[in-house]
């Protein structure tokens, strides 16, 4: 399988404006014809990020690790249009938010193009295309660091995520990766309704949806606890964090990220999303006899000697933890699973963990359910775990 050589890009100005068009290998020949194409990054609630593995028949850095979707704009379409379409080609994707970043130019020997960067948070399904993927997989931002400037990655997509996820826009602008000689970025003013102003990124952290309707957790938790705790509780941490990070370059970090480097209010705020964000995706309709399988079964047994009491330790700390907090099953890097304590905002990526499982044991998690009955609560949430999200986090 090869690329349509003869598929027709527009042409256009740094500005976006369609200037002309031009075949495929034209665009790719060295000809220095100005492109455009759209790049979304794909983020997990744990803040790791897909990448796509780009097949070998590629014309174009073939072989390598790349953003998780991208793609060129076709002629005749809109940057949104053509997002749309090649994150539902490649990924399988259709129901997502994507929240535009900035555009700019990228330039080497082979290829001149106008990058639209995305970026969106995701924990559904993945379904990557047998024909135009490798297969894809999420990597943690400690793995991405450790992979830039070794060949693995291409290096448009190097270039690109230190720019704006790992490094602050004003040390980025003018940075070319190592590694990758020949290749530069050029800045370009936003458009009408992104997020940048002066050159800075604003926040725009988004209320995540919920998975399940507000009433499907009953009688475990109630739809008004839901509303409280989602509607107005997560809701504000997410109003207060985009008025804190207004104009800041750390507006443009992965959440998980902002918390491992934040302190005060920022940790506070961001915190808080990262929490409930895990908090809430964990859930599902009540199920009796509700425990996990297969992996994450076995490491339960193996690290706490069996699933009754990993729950005894787990349900004593939350019952115990004095004040407001978090309860979390985590696992270290080689895989051990271990319970903590996290009081207020804490989360254990800052510890170097990675979290997999949590109870909030804040009072509004469950005071309008069960007033002053931590315990009876913390016991009645075995009910509603959703343990595939759990597995899956503790896969990745």
């Amino acid at each position: 399988m090869k690329d349509n050589q003869q598929e027709r890009f527009p042409i256009v100005d740094e500005e976006g404006t369609v200037i002309g068009q031009a075949t495929r290998g034209e665009c790719h020949n060295g000809s220095r014809l100005l492109h455009a194409v759209v790049h979304l990054h794909v983020f997990n609630a744990q803040g790791d990020v897909y990448l796509q593995k780009r097949p070998e028949w590629k014309d174009i850095q073939p072989g390598k690790w790349d953003t998780a979707v991208g793609g060129h704009i076709d002629y005749g379409e809109t940057p949104e249009e053509a997002l749309r379409r090649e994150v539902r080609e490649e990924l399988g994707i259709t129901d997502f938010t994507p929240a535009f970043i900035d555009k700019y130019v990228f330039d080497s020997r082979r290829e001149r193009e106008l990058v639209y960067v995305n970026r969106t948070t995701y924990d559904g399904p993945i379904l990557p295309s047998k024909d135009e993927l490798d297969g894809g997989r999420f990597w943690t931002m400690q793995e991405i660091r450790q992979a830039i400037g070794q060949g693995v990655l291409t290096p448009n997509f190097e270039q690109e995520f230190q720019r704006f996820f790992l490094m602050p826009r004003s040390e980025a602008a003018s940075t070319a990766v190592a590694g990758s000689p020949g290749n530069t970025t050029t800045a370009v003013a936003g458009s009408p309704g992104n997020t940048i102003t002066n050159n800075t990124i604003m926040a725009k952290f988004e209320l995540m949806a919920l998975p399940y309707a507000p009433e499907a957790l009953e009688p475990v938790i109630s739809r008004e606890t839901i509303a409280f705790h989602h509607g107005k509780h997560l809701a504000g941490y997410v109003n207060n964090l985009n008025t804190l990070l207004a104009d800041s370059p750390q507006a443009a970090l992965p959440l998980e990220e902002i918390v491992r480097q934040a302190s005060g209010g920022v940790l506070n705020n961001a915190g808080q999303i990262l929490n409930h964000n895990l908090y809430f995706s964990q859930f599902g309709a009540p199920k009796n006899d509700n425990q996990p399988v297969g992996k994450l079964a076995e490491a339960i047994v193996r690290d706490f000697g069996s699933f009754e009491a990993f729950k005894d330790e787990f349900q004593k700390k939350g019952a115990t933890l004095f004040g407001s907090g978090w309860v979390w099953l985590s696992a270290d890097n080689a895989g051990k699973l271990v319970v903590t304590q996290e009081t207020n905002a804490a989360n254990p990526v800052q510890k170097g963990l990675k979290p997999l499982l949590t109870f909030d044991v804040w009072e509004h998690a469950y005071y309008l359910d069960y007033q002053n009955r931590r315990p009876d609560h913390l016991a009645a949430l075995w009910q509603i775990i959703d343990w595939t999200v759990i597995e899956n986090r503790f896969a990745l």
